[in-house]
């Protein structure tokens, strides 16, 4: 069970995860509020887990920073509209 600083902490580390990706949407460079940015998978079939998720597992033990660290690697930083625009792509390719 995580606690509220745990999740205070998960928090933290996702903005520091943000701003480490350059803390703007890839797509339009939208940069107002970054907490709301979303870590877009760039193929689905090797997502291992969110990176809120992962966040939440790091801080309370239980994975390494190093599996967050390299999921972040297979994301782009997105605005909401960007990645639900971008979802709605992909969904609509594979039909």
């Amino acid at each position: 069970m995580t606690t509220r600083e745990d999740n205070k902490k998960a928090r933290v580390l996702r903005r520091s995860i943000t701003h480490s990706k350059g803390g703007a949407c890839v797509q339009c460079g939208w940069d107002k509020e970054i907490s709301v940015l979303h870590f877009h998978h760039l193929d689905a079939e090797k997502k291992v887990s969110p990176i809120p998720r992962l966040c939440k597992d790091v801080v309370i033990g239980f994975c390494p920073i190093q599996v967050l660290l390299v999921e972040a690697d297979k994301c782009d930083l997105l605005c909401p509209t960007c990645d639900a625009y971008l979802d709605w792509q992909e969904r609509n390719e594979q039909k």
